[in-house]
Formats: C-alpha cells, structure tokens, sequence
C-alpha cells in the first residue's frame, strides 16, 4: 500500500483550462455581486409597518422604553429610510417636550413640571398652557370622587414602592401591617376634603398654586413622601398619549397608533382599523378572550388583573387567609382599596383620558352586579372577565355594536 506520503507530485488535467478559468472568474463575480447586493439591502425597507423609536439623550429613551409608536410607511426604500428619520426626530421631541412637563418627580433646567409644583408649595408658579390644561382636567375628575385623585401622589409612590420589590409578598399590605397601616394613611389623606389644593391663579397665563393643610404636611414629612403630592398616576400615558398625537397630528403624522405599557392604544386620524384583544385567565394561563376594532382617532384601554405576555415586572399575586389567590398590579384607586372583582377589561372610546378613567371606575367595583351597572352605563364599548368564572366574557350594548368578536374557547354574556 502506498503512503500518502510518498506522492510528491500532484497532476492536475490542462484540458478545458480557458473554459475553468472563465467559469471560475464568473463565479467570482457573481459571488461578489451577491454580497454586496446583500450589503446595499441592509437597511432597505418596503412599504409597511415600522416602530419609531425614541432617540436623543438619555432621558429620551427612557420616556420611550414604556411606549410604542407604530407607523406605516409607503414609498421607496430611499424614502421610506428618510421619512423615518424625520419622524423619529418629531416623534423624540414631542416626547420629551411632553413627559418632561407630566413629571412628578424630576425637575427639568427650564421646565415647569409637575415636580416644580410639587417642591413648591404655597408658591405660584405658571406653567406651559398643555401642562395648566391636563392639569385643570384632573382636578375636574378628581372632584367627581369616583376613585381617582390627582393628590394620591404619596398613595401611588407607596404602592410602587412594594411592587416593584424582587419580592414584593413580605411588604404587601395582606401580610404587612405596618404597610398597611402606610398605604392607609396616604389613601385617607388623598380622599380627605381640605388636605390639599390646586389653585387656578390665573387662567390666561397659566397660574397654578398647590397648598397643603399642617396635618397633610405632618403626615407626608413623617412618612418621608413630603415632595409626592401631585400625581396623573393612572391617568398619566392617557393624558401623554392625548397630547403625542396631536403634536404629531398637527405636523401631518397621521397613519400609525401609540401604545403604553398600561395597556392603552390610540389611533391616529388616518390609521386603518386594527384589532386589539381582551385576554382572559385560563388554565395554563393568559389567553385570548375577546376581540375588539380599533378605528382611526379611537381609543382602547385593556386592563388585567394578571400578568400577561407583555406584563409582568411590577405585578405579582398572593393567596389570602381563606387560600384565594389575590392578583396584585397597578390598578390602585385613590382610597387604597383592592376589590379584586375583576379579572380584565376592555374599553373602547374616543378619548384616551375617558377610556382609562372609566377602567379604573370598574376595577374599584366591589361587586359583579355593580361591574355590571357601571358598564351598562358607559358611552364605551366595553368588555370583562370576573375572578372566579371560568372562560366568561361579559359586554355591554357598546361592545356589540363596535363589532366584539368572539374567542372560540369563550362564552359570552351580555350586560342587562
């Protein structure tokens, strides 16, 4: 047998050598060719949906990182790269423009702000006429005393304190007196007539005085929440989402959709309907339950109980003295209660601050018949589920008419 190692000498066949040689030079070009038509391609967009970004500073990204803007494009690739850039430039200033004034907490250089009102009070301050205009809105809803308040400040910083603990169940006021004890305070102090106040000044130059009784003062320094007072809480992505669209509207950005992370979607005026769903808790966990038509300039706030897919950090459940499983999430009213009655809802509306309003009306229900009333009531489609039924949608009159679609695995009841 003979060695590899005794062939020194490799004969390669001379015929057809022009032939090889042009076949291997085509074969050449063609490769390079196809890598750098792949390199042209990166970065290459057809016609469709697009996220928009938020870029700039630091600041910036983080208003965004909660948000969602989704846009259609049309055109070429070159004009389509061009035309995002644009956007995402309005798009990153109206967002900062906007968060920074609905601030509770961070002060801005130049900027009066929630956070301004908020470390001063007693004085008066003029503020932006978008800020004086969201600001006098909630003050209307919080004298409606249906379970928000604009004043829960020190309520809500409380609660977020707890949920977004790695182990949030030891400070949870089901197993924690002292916490329950905290929360309780603040929610008496935010329902209480007199504790605080947001005087209008001067309605045309926009100025605002916030005041705050002694005792409030007390309590507030005592639990070291002094500077909390002023607070959108559930209401803020509504009134940001409100004020985005119509900075984009009013530049001509009419074909897309925003979305927060609390569940709320808004249409822009020359959006095509979308659909946005209702998930229910079965088995194995979240699952579609009900479907709903998002139209141009309509609103919809989807709100759970439970974590979902897209919702988890800042949420978290618990099992009370009689072994039921309490469902913890943002969803606190001003007076600190936790119903618990349901599970999920969906509502439907013109506008993003009434959707979410009208939300956080039905999950301080303490009752499925009173769940039931209110909904009945509303100008919103809406749509729910009920801790402790299994696999049933309820809707009201609303919900049938904008088209509620069923999940197979659902049924369906709708309200008296």
């Amino acid at each position: 047998m003979r060695d590899i190692h005794d062939i020194t000498e490799i004969r390669v066949s001379d015929k057809h050598l022009t032939a090889r040689t042009v076949a291997f030079v085509l074969a050449l070009v063609l490769a390079v060719g196809a890598i750098a038509f792949g390199v042209s391609r990166i970065g290459a967009k057809e016609p469709g949906w697009y996220d928009v970004e938020a870029a700039g500073d630091d600041e910036t990204v983080l208003f965004g990182r909660a948000l969602r803007f989704r846009y259609r494009f049309q055109g070429s690739s070159a004009a389509i790269n061009a035309e995002l850039r644009v956007l995402q430039g309005a798009y990153s200033a109206a967002l900062k423009r906007c968060a920074e004034l609905l601030d509770p907490v961070e002060r801005y250089h130049g900027v009066v702000n929630l956070a301004s009102l908020n470390h001063s009070l007693g004085e008066t301050l003029t503020v932006d006429p978008a800020l004086f205009a969201v600001l006098t809105e909630a003050l209307a809803l919080t004298e409606r005393g249906e379970g928000y308040s604009l004043f829960a400040g020190g309520l809500y910083a409380e609660w977020d304190s707890i949920r977004y603990l790695d182990e949030p169940q030891p400070f949870d006021p089901l197993e924690n007196p002292d916490e329950a004890r905290r929360l309780e305070t603040l929610a008496q102090l935010a329902r209480r007539p007199g504790a605080f106040s947001l005087t209008v000044v001067d309605a045309e130059t926009c100025a605002l005085r916030l005041d705050a009784d002694a005792a409030a003062r007390t309590a507030l320094e005592e639990l070291e929440l002094l500077g909390c007072i002023l607070d959108l809480n559930l209401l803020r992505d509504a009134f940001l989402l409100r004020m985005l669209a119509g900075e984009l509207e009013q530049q001509g950005y009419t074909e897309g959709y925003l979305s927060a992370e609390n569940g709320l979607s808004l249409a822009l005026s020359g959006m095509e309907a979308i659909t946005v769903g209702l998930s229910g808790l079965g088995d194995r966990g979240p699952e579609s339950a009900a479907l709903l038509p998002l139209e141009a300039g309509r609103a919809c706030c989807a709100v759970h109980a439970f974590p979902t897919a897209a919702l988890g950090y800042g949420r978290y459940q618990l099992t009370d003295a009689a072994g039921r499983t309490v469902y913890r999430h943002p969803w606190l009213a001003s007076d600190g209660a936790f119903p618990g009655v349901l599970l999920s809802a969906a509502l439907l509306g013109e506008d993003p601050v009434d959707v979410c309003y009208d939300a956080l009306r039905l999950f301080a229900c303490e009752t499925p018949e009173a769940v039931e009333a209110l909904a009945s009531a509303l100008p919103e489609a809406a749509a729910w589920t009920l801790d402790g039924e299994a696999r049933l949608v309820h809707f009201n009159a609303g919900a049938a008419e904008a088209g509620l679609e069923a999940d197979a695995n659902y049924g369906w009841s709708p309200a008296a």
